[in-house]
This record gives structure tokens, C-alpha cells and sequence, in this order.
């Protein structure tokens, strides 16, 4: 998967020394992610401090289990709470620059959202750690899906099947693979029939690729009955207009009015 996760992944492993070949079926870099709008989550960064603002790992995780009615895996969000400085450190320290919106988001008891005033953050992120994955030395294909994860007799992971769009199926012998593979957003209905014809924002290659690479090879899969439905979708498109409309004063209306 090539999108934030993915390229953050990919730019740590070169970084490391270690040889990484980053595999994207779609036509570009980016997924998801390029789609994303509103900002990064952030406590205890240098920008809130500077405007004084008071936050912590624990009201991070407060926040986000109340959201999330419970049901949120703890250790993982106290993963995201802890290191959420760090993850934004590691972007500046690319080049990329975040500035801190004094606004309360949903979700959020003090302001911790992190945006960029060039609009899609997304887009902007992406656009700066390219440059790094390419500056890393990181092998990277587009047009290449990832069909099978390899194993041998004993059932150690080695390497993937990929089938690519010019080159047909060919194998990737490797000592470890990384999934990120991003979401099921585009094949939601899947899972939830009830939500079929749904507009997603997902990006058209979301089909949950990583769900059906990492089963076979026994990956325990949770939280498929948890799904984000967001009410942001510009009418009649796939655009997700940001959160902050809301949090600043503006009012959803149907077309009842």
C-alpha cells in the first residue's frame, strides 16, 4: 500500500538500511490519504504549547474512547496519544509545516488539530513525504497489486505474489512484509448491506486488500462491525468537505431544507 502509512513505512525501512520495495495498485502514490481534509490530531506539540493550550496523552485517550463508546482497543490508542508529537515532529523535520486551529473539533476537549493553511491537508502531507520516499532510495511501483502473501512449509512469510499491470505475476522474495493497505471504504456494503449505495470517500481502490492478503496467512481480523459514517459529503459527489464547517458554526441541512 502506498499511502501515508505506506510511504511512512517504506521511508523507515530505507532509513534503516534495509532494502524497501513499495507496492501501490493504483496508478499513483498516496490512497486515501490524498483525500483526506481537516487536520492531524496533535497533544502536546510545540505549536499548543506556544498558545498555552493544556492537553495530555490521557485526555487524548479520554476523548477518544468516549467517541468511541468504549469499544476502541486501548493499548492502540494509546499508541496514537503518546507518539502523536513525535509523528508530527517526523514530518517537520521533512519540510512540512502544520499550524495549530484554536478551534474545538468534535471529538476533541481542547484544541489539538493540526492543519495547513494551503487547504488538504492530505494532499500537502503526501506531497512532502514523496520527496523523502524518493530521496530514501525505496523501490517504488505503481500498477502493482499485491495478490498473495507467500509463505514457506513451516509457514514463515516470504516475500508476495504481485500482478502488475504491464508486467503480469511475478514473485518478491522478502524477509518481512508491511501491510497498509488502507480501508474497506470503497466495498463498505460488504460488510454492512445496510449502508449499500452509500457514497464513500474512500478512494476508488479501497477494497479492503489487506483483510483478504492477511487471512489466509492467520492474521486475527477485529472491528469489522465498526464503521465511520460521516454526514460531510458535498451532495452529489465523493468530496468530503471538513469538520471544521461544523465546528465553527455551520449547520448541516437536508433536502427538506
Amino acid at each position: 500500500g502506498g499511502g501515508g502509512a505506506g510511504i511512512a513505512a517504506a521511508i523507515e525501512t530505507a532509513r534503516n538500511g534495509h532494502k524497501a520495495v513499495l507496492l501501490e495498485k493504483m496508478p499513483i502514490i498516496g490512497g486515501s490519504s490524498l483525500r483526506s481534509t481537516g487536520g492531524m490530531n496533535v497533544q502536546g506539540s510545540h505549536q499548543q504549547k506556544e498558545a498555552g493550550i493544556q492537553d495530555s496523552p490521557e485526555l487524548f485517550v479520554k476523548d477518544t474512547l468516549k467517541v468511541g463508546k468504549n469499544k476502541n482497543n486501548i493499548e492502540l490508542n494509546e499508541i496514537l496519544a503518546v507518539n502523536s508529537p513525535k509523528a508530527l515532529s517526523w514530518f517537520e523535520e521533512m519540510g512540512g509545516h502544520l499550524d495549530l486551529d484554536k478551534g474545538v473539533y468534535g471529538g476533541c476537549s481542547a484544541p489539538r488539530m493540526h492543519f495547513t493553511k494551503s487547504g488538504g491537508i492530505g494532499r500537502y502531507m503526501i506531497a512532502v513525504m514523496k520527496k523523502e520516499l524518493e530521496k530514501s532510495g525505496a523501490d517504488i511501483r505503481v500498477n502493482s497489486q499485491v495478490v498473495r502473501i507467500n509463505k514457506d512449509a513451516n509457514g514463515n512469510v516470504t516475500g508476495v505474489l504481485v500482478k502488475g499491470k504491464n508486467s503480469g505475476l511475478y514473485e518478491i522474495k522478502a524477509k518481512s512484509v508491511i501491510l497498509a493497505t488502507g480501508s474497506y471504504g470503497a466495498l463498505v456494503s460488504k460488510y454492512h448491506p445496510e449502508f449499500f449505495g452509500m457514497v464513500s470517500s474512500a478512494q476508488p481502490g479501497s477494497h479492503g486488500d489487506g483483510l483478504q492478503l492477511a487471512a489466509p496467512v492467520g492474521a486475527k481480523i477485529t472491528h469489522l462491525e465498526r464503521v465511520q459514517v460521516h454526514p460531510n459529503i458535498a451532495a452529489g459527489t465523493s468530496i468530503m468537505l471538513t469538520l471544521a464547517f461544523r465546528t465553527n458554526g455551520g449547520i448541516l441541512v437536508n433536502n427538506q431544507g
